[in-house]
Order: C-alpha cells, then structure tokens, then sequence
C-alpha cells in the first residue's frame, strides 16, 4: 500500500502538479514525496522546525513543483525564519537565569517582534504544565524564577515567565488576568472569577496578545499533552475573545468591548474554524442569529494552507437543502463530502474544490485526500436531520 502510495505520488506531480516537473526524474520525485509526507507529520505533532527542514530538501529535490515550492515557504514563515531554532537551540548555561536567558535569546532578533517571538517558542518548548498543581489545588512556587529552575508551572507561572523574560529583553509586557473557557468549562458557565492569565506585548506602538500557556499543548487524561501551537502568538484579539475574556475589558484590545454576558451565552468554540480562514465577523454573526444551535465542527490537517471560502456554518444541516461548498488548497488531490454513506467529489477548478450538494439525514463531512496519501483527511463535520 506504501508503495502504491508512493506511485500515486510522482504519477500526481508528474500529471498535475507541475508540467514541468518532467525534468526531474521518478527517484527524485518519490523522494521529494516521502519527505513531504514527512513534513507533514511533523507539522502535525508541532515540530515546525523540524518540518521546514524536511521539505527544505524535497524543495531541493524537485525545485520545479510548485506544491512544494509553496509549502516549503509556509512552514519557513511559521518557522520564523530561523527564530524558532534559535530559541529551541538555547544553550544550558543560558537557561540558568533570566537575565542570561533573555540576553540569548535577543541576541537572535532583529526588532521587537521577534524578541516577543524568541520567548514564546521558548517558553512553549521548555516549559510543561502542572496538572498535578492544577487537578490537586496545590499549586506550588509560579514565580518566573521557580518556572525556569522546574520547567513546570500552570498558566500564572507562564505568564510570569514570559513578563520577566519580556523586560529583561526591553519590552513592554503586561500580564493579563481572566476567563478562559479551558479544561472543565461546561457551556453556559457562568463566570464568577478569574481562572487563567495570559499577556500583552507591545510591537512597534501596538499591543498584541500572546497566551504561552494553550501555545505549549493542552490537558487530557489528567496528564499534559504537549502540542506546540502557533496561533496562540499575536492571535487577533476579535478571535481570542472567543476564548479568554480578560477581568480589564481594556485588554480585548476590541472597540467595543464584548459584554461578560454575551461571552457566557457563547458555545465553546473550535479555534480551528479561524485556521481555515473563516472570519471571526462570520462566526459571531452566526451566533446572534435566531434558533442558532451550534457550530460546525472542524478539525485541522497539516500540510499546505487550507481556505474554506464557501460552507455553512450551522452544525445541523435540513436534509434535502442544498449548501454551497468552495475550498481552496493546492495541497489535496482530491476533496470529497460523505452524506448518505457515499463520497461525492467535488469540482476541481485548479486549487479550488466546489460544489452545491444536498444534504441528507446523519452524518455528513467534508474531507480531502493530500496527493501523497491513500486515506482521507476530514474538515469540516455536520448532522443532517
């Protein structure tokens, strides 16, 4: 099946992905396939570095591909251009203090922006979270300087740390308190205090959010689960305030403010809608609509950047309507929506797949299938009823 797999692949980017990639021979192009998949993978479970050094070589191998062309460049931007090796790469005697740290790690920015980036991706490699703490109640020393000796802290401790580096490397750090509808956050929950700490960092005259604590990973069977993220750097404060509502409305950085009441009556939502492009303008209209349910439930694949630009947003479809669908991505070969127990393919219109298709009673789903790959990989989730 590997093997199959591996043809599939250099017979598609043979075919389709770039005519001209005939110049460049099969053993190049299988290759170039195996380290794409690879990229992938290593997207997936957060290791971006990692990531854009495997397809900087299959880029190498096949310099003609467009596909891979592009998505070399995406992972390099998620990089940061180097940032990112330069924190992962900090040496031991550096970590020993945060006057030390800081200086390393500024040593390898150009501005402000990436001094702020420098620390995150720190912070979010080095630092886990304390579930025991944080399950128990007893949550230990979260002091900046007690994160760097442990490597262990829950959110106040990783704010903490990220305001202490943040000054000692010149910048201008706040440390935010609030809500955040996290672990345990049932939908309809009134809020009564504050449960998570987050920052703001100031970048050429402008405050950005930052939260290292959800950038790190998350918790699930009472043990942490380290998943490196990168929205939650700079995240754009009209999507953060879907998930964390700061006890100073000043800090939602939004004009204006969005009522404790309003974020309470909101479902928790999925922060993968925005990775797939759909507007945080879209998803809080949809809410205010009368007989609004919930959401569609989406989930996000690695590889080259996937752009919803036509779907509901409605998790519950009306069985027998037709809804529009149009996705853009140059990373799938093929995309399907699974409604009554069949595949049926969408149009392929260069990098964009669509259709208007009616929907039937259960599940339904929106999946693509990347062109080195035999399964498919799901989008967006529905129920027709």
């Amino acid at each position: 099946m590997q093997r199959f797999a591996q043809i599939l692949l250099v017979a598609w980017l043979l075919a389709e992905c770039n005519p001209h990639a005939w110049g460049q021979s099969p053993a190049q192009l299988q290759k170039a396939g195996q380290l794409y998949s690879q990229a992938v993978s290593l997207e997936r479970d957060g290791k971006i570095p990692q990531a854009a050094a495997a397809m900087k070589q299959a880029a190498a191998l096949a310099p003609k591909t467009k596909v891979l062309a592009n998505y070399k460049e995406q992972l390099d931007a998620l990089a940061g251009s180097g940032l990112d090796l330069h924190a992962l790469q900090a040496p031991k005697e550096m970590e020993q203090s945060i006057a030390s740290l800081a200086e390393y790690l500024a040593s390898g920015a150009k501005n402000d922006r990436d001094k702020a980036r420098l620390i995150y991706r720190w912070i979010t490699d080095r630092i886990a979270y304390d579930v025991e703490g944080f399950l128990s109640g007893k949550i230990g020393d979260n002091s900046a300087a007690n994160v760097l000796k442990t490597r262990k802290a829950v959110c106040e401790g990783s704010a903490n740390l990220f305001l202490a580096l943040g000054h000692a490397a010149g910048l201008e750090v706040v440390k935010i308190h609030g809500f955040a509808k996290g672990v345990g956050y049932q939908p309809g929950q009134k809020i009564t205090k504050s449960n998570h700490a987050w920052n703001a960092v100031r970048i050429d005259g402008h405050w950005h959010l930052v939260d290292a604590t959800w950038g790190a990973g998350s918790v699930g069977d009472k043990k942490f689960l380290k998943r490196y993220r990168d929205y939650y750097f700079l995240t754009p404060p009209e999507q953060l305030i879907f998930s964390h509502l700061p006890d100073n409305g000043h800090w939602q950085l939004l004009e204006p403010p969005v009522p404790p009441s309003e974020f309470e009556h909101w479902p928790k939502i999925n922060d993968e809608l925005f990775a797939l492009g759909i507007s945080a303008k879209d998803v809080r209209a949809k809410l205010q609509e009368p007989g609004f349910r919930d959401l569609v439930d989406p989930s996000r694949v690695a590889g080259p950047k996937v752009t919803v630009r036509a779907a509901p947003l409605d998790r519950y479809l009306k069985t027998g309507r037709k809804y529009k669908f149009q996705i853009e991505t140059e990373g799938f070969q093929e995309m399907v929506v699974f409604i009554g127990g069949k595949n049926i393919p969408l149009a392929r219109r260069g990098s964009v797949f669509e259709g208007e298709l009616p929907a039937g009673k259960g599940d339904i789903r929106v999946s693509g299938r990347f062109f080195y790959a035999t399964g498919y990989w799901g989008l967006l989730r529905y129920k027709g009823e």
